[in-house]
Order: C-alpha cells, then sequence, then structure tokens
C-alpha cells in the first residue's frame, strides 16, 4: 500500500471462571462487536433467589459471555479479553460493593447458528444481564432479546442494529452507518477524490458500506465503485480491478482480516496503491502481524482512546496481565465491562437490589463520563448506544500512531 495513504461458533469449548459458587446471583452475559441485541427473562439461574434477578447480599454476579475462540473472526476473542480483564481487576479489588463477578464464556466460532444457540441457552439459563459479539445472527436475535424484558443485555455490535431504543438492550460500540460516513469524511480530508468502498456483504459490511455512500452522496461525490463479498472470500483481485479500472485514490473497506488480508495482496499484485480506511474492527497488532509490510500507510478508525488515558487503569492492568493484548479491540472490550459495572455500582447505590429496572436506570444515570476506554458516554431513555465519537490511527512499522483526535461521528449526510 502507498506509505502517502496513511495508518490497519456453539463448538464444544465452553470456559467458565467462577470465583463464588454458592448464594443468590445476578448473571450478566457478553456477546460482542459486530452485531448484538438485548432482552430480559424472569428466569433464575440455579441457586439464584428470585425470579426478577435480584442480588442477594454479598452474592456473586453471574456473568454469562457469548465469546469468540474459533472461526474467521478469531481476533474479535481480544474483545472478550478485555471485558472478562477488567471483570478479574475488580475482582482483585474486592468486586462491586462486595459482590465477585462469576463470569462464564461461551464460544459461538462467530456462526449465525453458534451466536443464536449460545444467546438462546444463556438466557434459558436464567443469565439477567447478557452481552457479547453476535453481528451474524443480530436480525434474527433481536426480536427474541426485546421479548425478554428481564434480562439486560449488553452487546458489542452495531448501534443500528438495536434501533429503536428498547429498555432493556444497551449498546457498546457505535453505529456503523455512522462509522462509515466518517471513514468516507476523513478519506475526503486526506484528499481522496475518487472513493470506492469493499464491504462484506453481512450485517458487519453493510451499515458501513451504506453510511459511506450516503455521506459521499450528500457532498456530490457519489462512490466511484460499490463492491460486496462473502466473508470466505480468499481472492479480491476482481475486485482491486474494479477499484483500479475506475480510478478510485481512496478505498472504504469494511469486512474481517483474512479478506483484509486478500485485498492488500491483490493490491500490492496490481500495483494499485489508493488511500484505505479499514474498519475499526481490524485495529488490532495480530492484523498488522499478518498483514506485514502491506499493512504500512493503512489508515484505522478507533473508537476508544490511546491505552494510557483509559479509565480503570486498563495500560497497567492489561501490560501486567495480558501484554500482548493491548489494542483497540481490548480496549473495547475494556469498555463493555467498565459500563456493565458502573450500571451494578449505580443499581446497588444505598443499598438499591439490583434488577432489570434498577440496572436501566443505573445505565441511563451515565452522563458525559469516560468508561473504560471511550470518552463522553452518556446514556438517556432517549439515547442506549455508547460510543458516538471516534478517531483514527496509521499503521507504521507495525504499529498503530494516532492519525486523527476523536470527533463526533456524523449522520449519514453530515
Amino acid at each position: 500500500m502507498n506509505k502517502g495513504r496513511g495508518a490497519a461458533w456453539i463448538t464444544a469449548a465452553r470456559r467458565s471462571k467462577r470465583l463464588a459458587s454458592a448464594g443468590t446471583a445476578l448473571a450478566v452475559t457478553a456477546f460482542g462487536l459486530a452485531a448484538c441485541s438485548s432482552s430480559k427473562q424472569s428466569s433464575t439461574p440455579s441457586g439464584s433467589s428470585t425470579a426478577n434477578g435480584t442480588i442477594a447480599s454479598s452474592a456473586p454476579i453471574k456473568v454469562g459471555i457469548a465469546s469468540v475462540e474459533s472461526g474467521p473472526a478469531i481476533a474479535y476473542k481480544q474483545i472478550i479479553d478485555g471485558e472478562t480483564s477488567y471483570f478479574d481487576m475488580i475482582n482483585a479489588t474486592g468486586g462491586v460493593n462486595g459482590h465477585k463477578i462469576s463470569y462464564t464464556t461461551l464460544n459461538t466460532g462467530y456462526t449465525p447458528n453458534g451466536v443464536s444457540t449460545v444467546v438462546r441457552q444463556l438466557t434459558s439459563e436464567g443469565y439477567p444481564l447478557v452481552s457479547g459479539v453476535a453481528s451474524p445472527a443480530i436480525t434474527a436475535l433481536v426480536p427474541y432479546m426485546r421479548a425478554h424484558p428481564n434480562v439486560v443485555w449488553v452487546p458489542f455490535t452495531s448501534g443500528d442494529d438495536l434501533m429503536p431504543t428498547s429498555a432493556n438492550i444497551f449498546g457498546v460500540s457505535a453505529q456503523y452507518t455512522r462509522l462509515g460516513a466518517a471513514d468516507a469524511r476523513f478519506l475526503s480530508e486526506l484528499g481522496s477524490s475518487k472513493i470506492g468502498v469493499l464491504y462484506e456483504n453481512d450485517a458487519v459490511g453493510q451499515p458501513g458500506e451504506t453510511g459511506a455512500a450516503a455521506w459521499l452522496k450528500a457532498q456530490g461525490k457519489p462512490t466511484v465503485v460499490t463492491a460486496g463479498f462473502s466473508n470466505t472470500t480468499s481472492d479480491l483481485s476482481a475486485e482491486v480491478a474494479r477499484l483500479k479500472s475506475a480510478g478510485a485514490d481512496g478505498v472504504v473497506f469494511w469486512g474481517l482480516t483474512p479478506q483484509f488480508i486478500a485485498f492488500l495482496q491483490a493490491a500490492s499484485a496490481a500495483n494499485y496503491h489508493p488511500r484505505v480506511q479499514a474498519f475499526f474492527g481490524l485495529a488490532s497488532a495480530a492484523v498488522l502481524k499478518a498483514a506485514g509490510s502491506l499493512a504500512d500507510g493503512v489508515y484505522f478508525s478507533e473508537t476508544t482512546t490511546p491505552a494510557a488515558n483509559c479509565a480503570g487503569g486498563y495500560e497497567q492492568y492489561m501490560s501486567t496481565h495480558n501484554p500482548t493484548e493491548v489494542s483497540p479491540l481490548s480496549e473495547q472490550g475494556w469498555t463493555g465491562g467498565a459500563l456493565i459495572v458502573t450500571a451494578i455500582k449505580n443499581a446497588l447505590e444505598k443499598g438499591k437490589s439490583a434488577t432489570a429496572t434498577s440496572l436501566e436506570a443505573g445505565m441511563e444515570a451515565i452522563n458525559n463520563t469516560t468508561i473504560g476506554c471511550t470518552p463522553g458516554v452518556t446514556l438517556s431513555k432517549a439515547n442506549h448506544i455508547a460510543t458516538i465519537n471516534e478517531g483514527d490511527l496509521v499503521a507504521a512499522n507495525g504499529s498503530l500512531v494516532p492519525a486523527k483526535p476523536f470527533v463526533t461521528l456524523p449522520t449519514f449526510g453530515g
């Protein structure tokens, strides 16, 4: 890539970490980044005392996590590792108001069936607080989640999938349409006048393409090429040929790691060197290692602050316990863990019981606060999306360095 253009599931596995075994518990389930939503349920896990998820005195808080331990999106495991690291840190300092967090992760393999199975299993087992990585099955799961109002859902997914706002659903990630618009805006600011969009043709890539195309159209600069691809594709040379033939000097890329590498390889083979703005989910050390020097100069959007600016001691804790996973992806997970813990703290304030209703109120009490690695988080009855700002990084010699400070995400044409 051109240096001048800028910086880059149910499978059998089940892992659980139980820090306290007896007593009543509130459960939290996490399923993550690319798409998912939330709901509530009235049944309680074995050992719980009530059907509405109330936490007994000193009982552990159970967290169920829909994880990515295998499959094409294995890099997203860093999100879950960041989230569980936050819980580990909280436990090491005494828990949440005396309640330790006992979490369980289930591998979805990042497949639609895997995600759906895991989320339904965790819900049926009575976990009243749920989060995780679930894009492949989000469209089917949203109605299911909304039909379980006794479960508070905290997914890592496109905020678009969670619209309209529901009382029991709180998204960690931004709206992908707005991120796509920001990607196109940034390439335009860098000087690209003919922008193409290369996107994974599913719940991950489609919103990004929609936002980028809408922003460009509003500026009177329609996309010169829009090309979708499958997440099983290993050759993007035909798409690269289309982009080059159309004279695209900027490319917005939304997709997973294997296809991103395939794109960089095809562009290099074709001697094609546009500016590239890549999907924020690709901003990780693992992706840079896989891409090697081909990633140098690629830009990556980011929705979390630099590690040193994260709240809760992220940089120090991760550098000590998970030094290879200090990355924007684990920063997102750290934010998700912090969001859950903040809601629980607010719900338990002044001796209140933690129920779905009090947890929702605890979320909506967050006002212009840095939560984990995400600045300016404000939640309210009208807004349940934590991330509304983004910045940009650029890849250089195997590292990601800041390229643009955080700004508010544009609306489609803004």
